[in-house]
């Protein structure tokens, strides 16, 4: 069967959800069925939209849903807090709020929560890409709302077999928020060589850096940050890269695979990795047992099958 998959709701081209884009198709294929990439909605299609509706955008969908046979499944990425998106600001010991970078548009995060919650009243699924996350959607949407693990996917994993000669001690890349500067900045400090790219980053130079780096860092967005990122992992276990990771409160499925260390100790444990030289047999380790295991591998076509095509 024949899936869509629209980009249009994002910029440059989708640059942004590069990651998801691959993930969906290579898996869809893995389970057999093609997922073709779209600009624009298709009717009379199952099309599947990674959650950033406008108004605008949110219209097409609409009268695309007049046409018979089309359907939406959404991909939700964000966490639900109250009446919004992503409303994590904190105070400080002053009482006085505290914003962090990427989450402190409130309004923006408002008006992306009430087009995400229109849009769902067309959509037969909602998959998100947290497990935390898709419990607390469950409780709030009247959708169906499954969970959509990073599974295991061969097109997707790597092995290299190259003898690497890295020249970046610590590659972070994805939101600068002040906590993980702070974090990025000590390690400078010390006297290693280190990479911040943006999420806006094209992922052919993206994977380049990571091949010329020892260590790749996971990094709380601020000090009370609960949650693992599984859409880090995941890409850094494929793509046969050392990650090291702050230990979050709230674990995720490929945690299994990561080292992960606790806040207090993470600036002397990378010190140690490094020096050590021990970063490569970690990496060595890591990836191995990935694809060893396999985690979740053909778990589409469950998702798939969900739908009731």
């Amino acid at each position: 069967m024949i899936f869509k998959f629209i980009y249009g709701n994002h910029t440059n081209f989708g640059n942004g959800i590069h990651d998801t884009m691959q993930l969906l198709k290579h898996g869809f294929e893995e389970s057999g069925h093609e997922l073709h990439f779209e600009k624009n909605i298709c009717p009379g299609y199952t099309n599947l939209i990674v959650e950033l509706f406008t108004y605008d955008f949110l219209q097409r969908c609409i009268d695309a849903s007049k046409t018979p046979g089309t359907r939406f499944v959404i991909i939700a990425t964000e966490f639900i807090t109250g009446q919004t998106f992503n409303d994590f600001r904190v105070n400080n010991e002053t009482n006085n709020v505290v914003t962090l970078n990427h989450y402190d548009q409130k309004d923006y995060w408002h008006k992306r929560y009430t087009t995400f919650m229109k849009a769902t009243e067309l959509a037969c699924s909602v998959w998100h890409l947290n497990e935390v996350a898709s419990e607390k959607f469950k409780s709030v949407l009247s959708r169906d709302v499954l969970y959509m693990p990073h599974c295991y996917v061969s097109k997707l994993a790597t092995f290299c077999t190259l003898q690497r000669k890295p020249d970046i001690d610590f590659l972070f890349t994805g939101t600068l928020t002040a906590f993980r500067e702070s974090i990025l900045t000590s390690f400078i400090e010390s006297g290693f060589k280190c990479k911040f790219l943006d999420s806006s980053t094209p992922p052919s130079l993206r994977l380049s850096w990571v091949e010329r780096s020892k260590i790749s860092l996971n990094l709380k967005q601020n000090p009370n940050w609960q949650y693992s990122s599984n859409s880090r992992y995941y890409y850094h276990l494929c793509n046969d890269s050392l990650m090291i990771s702050q230990k979050c409160e709230i674990s995720c499925d490929l945690s299994l695979f990561i080292t992960e260390v606790e806040e207090k100790n993470f600036l002397e444990r990378c010190k140690e990795f490094i020096h050590g030289k021990k970063y490569m047999s970690l990496r060595k380790i890591q990836t191995e047992k990935f694809n060893d295991e396999k985690p979740n591998k053909g778990y589409f076509k469950v998702l798939i099958d969900k739908l009731g095509i």
